[in-house]
């Protein structure tokens, strides 16, 4: 699978996650900070593929 079709399942999600952060009442706080949760996950996911030793950081 593709980073760029990772990050396109990886948006869908994170736009679902605020839909619904907003339609069960939560705060707009808590709306952001699941948000920025989700945002750190997905940086992560994408960013694990790569690995350190590809950019000679290892």
């Amino acid at each position: 699978m593709t980073n760029i079709l990772k990050s396109l399942i990886w948006a869908s999600i994170i736009i679902l996650v605020a839909y619904a952060a907003k339609d069960q009442g939560m705060s707009d706080n808590a709306a952001t900070g699941l948000v920025f949760a989700m945002v750190g996950a997905a940086t992560a996911s994408l960013a694990s593929g790569k690995g350190c030793r590809a950019k000679g950081w290892c």
